[in-house]
């Protein structure tokens, strides 16, 4: 039974790559040990993939492990040599065999010879050790099913494997009534099958790795998914407090204008008053005069005295209109409540709670370069548009400037936001300014970043009347090659993947210019095309007024030339944005500080 143990010890103490003893031990920081010569041919191996793992855990090391002798496991594997040679633990069972060879009171075997086909004791196992012919049997843990390979029939060792009969014979068998069957060694058939086992286990390790893997995505999701809400409650939260302080501020405006009035009224209702008195007290002096003149007995004296009418008098009743109420404010303002309440309800029974779900696998954490502004969320985006709708009526604002004197006035400072730059766009002068290369591949993964179109957008969202100018140069050397697509877009314009629906110009929530050095313009919107005529410029200006719906595209030269206008309603706040062709390596466009 000690022996037994040994051959147990065997396995733990082998290495994984050779399947011998350890011969001078070194082990990984992930605790798995490996001959010292082996692990370094291993890592020959991956020397040209410029990576380092263990072959058994696969754990990648930056770089190559130094590794030194670990004596302990040196001392016990050296120990477990001289203990006797390597034994097939591969049909260890945990039966109790007897010794074929003892007689009287058998002892218990420690070992069975697949040649000798018995079992035996330590004591009648010592020839196997001593003797140089018994040295070369094999023995294995101690079995009592050895008579499994003796073939019945010829009482032959089985040593053959009939392939297209799949069972195992002996020699007599494979040219009796196997002959002409396709029959190897079984040792042969051990090898193949051992390859194939190794194959099956390094198929069910990539498959263990794979699920491992989607248990760490489907983390990633969880916890995406988690921030997500959080910042649809965020938004939530910041949109219905600014819809909220809308509602105090027109409140306070209609107490106002309710005080107001109410001021107005009773100043013309005390003007009145006052009016009233003084004819009250000019009528009673008159009437007092006149009780007076009646008194008097002198006829003539009467006549001389009897006065004209006062003006008292002969004033006529005016209509005075009717005190003012303030019941048609509390109508109004109830129809108001009725008319919000509606909308409101309405616009949020079209906004979809549940999570839209993306095609695409979460990335490894990364640390943005720079901070980012998220795109927004279903929800928030109705909300805000909402807010927008129940902002009050503005007046249009003056006409569009004609100089270029006038349209700096509304210069915007343009930056490009670099978590929706495409991984071969290159940003520098402090995002000022993109460089298209085709072979770079720059930044790591992000949800905001646009992965099929060579496109950016711009950090600041533009409202209000806005004015920037976008200079571009290119590195093409055929003429048609050299372009670019100066761009307005909404936040929630789409990123990742090639369908239309994420080029500017090409859906309802993007506006394109297309400019070319052969002086040929295209205007872009919801795939539909204009062709626009004008004068070349590697200068263009873009000026936005928003709350006017105007959108305008000049080439700037000597002077502003109007290249198109678009006027629409905008919904959202925009973005600012470039595309580039995939054929014009090199190109840049920089927005330049215009104050």
């Amino acid at each position: 039974m000690a022996q037994s143990a040994v051959a147990l010890d065997r396995e733990a103490f082998s290495c994984a790559i050779c399947l011998d003893l350890l011969k001078d031990p070194a082990t990984l920081t992930c605790g798995h040990s490996y001959c010292m010569n082996c692990i370094h041919n291993h890592w020959d191996e991956e020397k040209e993939k410029q990576e380092y793992s263990c072959p058994q855990c696969r754990q990648s090391f930056v770089s190559r492990p130094v590794l030194v002798k670990n004596t302990m496991l040196a001392l016990l594997a050296e120990q477990l040599e001289k203990s006797g040679p390597p034994v097939d633990i591969s049909s260890v069972v945990h039966t109790h065999v007897c010794c074929d060879v003892c007689t009287g009171s058998r002892l218990t075997a420690v070992k069975s010879c697949l040649q000798c086909l018995a079992s035996f004791c330590e004591k009648h196992l010592e020839p196997h050790y001593q003797s140089a012919a018994l040295r070369k049997h094999q023995l294995v843990v101690p079995s009592d099913k050895l008579q499994e390979n003796i073939c019945p029939e010829h009482n032959e060792v089985k040593k053959m494997f009939c392939r297209s009969d799949q069972q195992l014979l002996c020699v007599v068998c494979c040219m009796d009534k196997h002959a002409g069957h396709r029959t190897v060694s079984a040792a042969a058939e051990r090898a193949e099958k051992q390859a194939e086992l190794e194959v099956r286990v390094d198929q069910i390790l990539q498959r263990i790795q794979n699920k491992e893997t989607d248990q760490d995505r489907l983390h990633q999701e969880a916890l995406s998914l988690r921030c997500s809400a959080d910042e649809a409650v965020r938004a939530s939260e910041e949109i219905f407090t600014r819809l909220i302080h809308v509602m105090k501020e027109r409140q306070a405006e209609v107490e106002q204008q309710i005080r107001t009035q109410q001021e107005n009224e009773e100043a013309r209702l005390k003007e009145h008053q006052q009016l009233l008195q003084s004819e009250i007290s000019e009528l009673k002096k008159t009437q007092a005069q006149l009780n007076t003149l009646s008194l008097t007995p002198d006829h003539n004296r009467f006549i001389q005295d009897y006065p004209e009418l006062s003006p008292a008098e002969t004033a006529l009743t005016v209509q005075r209109e009717p005190p003012g109420s303030f019941e048609h404010v509390t109508l109004a303002l109830s129809t108001l409540s009725d008319l919000l309440q509606h909308t409101v309800k309405e616009g949020l029974d079209n906004i979809s709670l549940a999570p839209t779900h993306v095609q695409q696998l979460p990335p490894q954490p990364e640390t943005p370069l720079t901070q980012a502004q998220p795109e927004k969320s279903l929800p928030q985006v109705k909300l805000e548009r909402l807010l927008l709708e129940a902002q009050p009526e503005r007046p249009l604002p003056p006409n569009e400037p004609t100089t270029r004197k006038g349209f700096l006035k509304y210069a915007k400072e343009i930056t490009l936001d670099l978590n929706t730059a495409h991984r071969q766009l290159s940003l520098s002068d402090e995002n000022r300014r993109v460089t298209f290369d085709e072979d770079a591949n720059l930044y790591p993964r992000n949800p905001n970043r646009f992965n099929y179109y060579y496109q950016v957008l711009s950090k600041q969202r533009l409202t209000g009347r806005c004015y920037w100018e976008v200079k571009w140069s290119t590195s093409a050397t055929k003429w048609s090659d050299c372009a670019i697509t100066i761009a307005v877009s909404y936040n929630n314009i789409k990123r990742k993947d090639k369908s239309e629906e994420c080029k500017f110009g090409f859906n309802e929530n993007s506006w394109a210019l297309y400019c070319n050095k052969d002086e040929d313009y295209t205007f872009y919107f919801n795939e539909d095309e204009t062709e626009v005529c004008g004068p070349f410029s590697s200068r263009i200006g873009v000026y936005l007024d928003h709350s006017a719906g105007v959108l305008s595209f000049y080439s700037v030269t000597t002077s502003m030339n109007l290249l198109y206008r678009v006027q629409t309603s905008f919904t959202q706040p925009l973005h600012a944005g470039v595309r580039f062709d995939a054929k014009d390596n090199g190109a840049t466009a920089y927005f330049p500080k215009l104050n």
